[in-house]
């Protein structure tokens, strides 16, 4: 069932309406006081005779007492139009999808470890998820795993959300070609039975301590090369920087010898000896902005030079040979 705007366009529950979400089955709302929501429609199955089934409210009044920081809070459960709406917290951050597009292997081992955790915590006080992917998992801005929208279906088996966790592992190994690695093991291994999350912590913490783990996996080119080019402006900034110095330091000590050497005159009202005095300034002036002048070029013989030996300065490995899986 989609949110309709038609029939309202402004207004669900009270809630000002902002954005729908990508699903299609709720949206980011916004209260009367500021604060952010998500509401997600809840299946007409779940209803008896219009009203929350008696299971489907115990289990809703359950989720709501789970004692997780890292489990966003279900507000409460609101009708209208013949519609209920799940009122969900809120989570500013980006879902586990966006993280794991980029990040390196490691950080992708400890985010997957740290999901195994909330839920194996989840399952110890009797909740299955029951609907794990990566859009429902977020990393906020305090860089911790949250777990939302939880399925309101009477889910019981554990197995439900250890499949998931499988099929999760395998859509981040086909979308960043893990499959020759540990990752891809785990996916491989899994395809009769999917193991348990005490199994699957035990596994992916095994990798996570594993010396050069991260040298087996292929490294996504725009990360590697954001690093690259961060190194490089760091390099020329650097050496911009002492090339001036060192320019700023020379004009100083020519001018300061050139002062010794003349000593001071008295000032005198004649205009011609004013006018050697602009001059000569002048002069000392020129003379100054050609040297600096002399230090740009420098930097940028510098900087070509700094250009061939970056590659050796930061051990970095030719696109041709990084990265290859083995």
């Amino acid at each position: 069932m989609a949110i309709s705007q038609q029939n309202n366009p402004n207004d669900i529950c009270g809630y000002r309406m902002l954005a729908p979400l990508p699903s299609n089955n709720g949206c980011v709302a916004e209260t009367g006081t500021g604060r952010r929501v998500v509401l997600k429609i809840l299946e007409s199955d779940c209803l008896l005779q219009g009203q929350l089934h008696p299971s489907i409210k115990e289990r809703l009044a359950r989720v709501r007492e789970l004692p997780q920081l890292q489990v966003a809070n279900l507000i409460c459960v609101e009708r209208e139009e013949g519609t209920a709406y799940m009122i969900w917290e809120y989570l500013d951050g980006h879902t586990l999808d966006e993280f794991f597009a980029t990040r390196w292997p490691r950080e992708v081992m400890l985010a997957l470890r740290e999901v195994v955790l909330v839920v194996e915590a989840m399952h110890l006080n009797g909740i299955i998820h029951g609907a794990l992917h990566g859009r429902n998992i977020i990393i906020d801005r305090d860089a911790r795993v949250r777990l939302t929208h939880l399925s309101p279906l009477l889910y019981t088996d554990p197995a439900e959300d250890e499949r998931a966790m499988i099929q999760l592992i395998q859509e981040i190994v086909e979308k960043r070609g893990w499959e020759r690695t540990g990752l891809g093991e785990v996916v491989h291994q899994s395809l009769g039975r999917a193991p348990t999350m005490r199994d699957l912590r035990g596994k992916l913490s095994a990798m996570i301590e594993t010396r050069d783990m991260e040298s087996n996996f292929p490294v996504q080119e725009n990360r590697r090369d954001e690093d690259t080019r961060t190194r490089r402006k760091a390099v020329y900034a650097a050496a911009a920087v002492a090339g001036v110095g060192v320019a700023i330091a020379a004009g100083a000590w020519i001018y300061s010898t050139r002062g010794a050497a003349r000593p001071p005159q008295p000032m005198q009202a004649d205009p011609a000896a004013l006018q050697r005095e602009v001059k000569e300034t002048r002069s000392e002036a020129s003379g100054a902005i050609n040297l600096i002048g002399d230090w740009r070029f420098e930097i940028a013989d510098l900087r070509s030079q700094l250009s061939h030996c970056i590659p050796s300065i930061f051990n970095l490995q030719s696109p041709a040979t990084e990265g290859s899986a083995t």
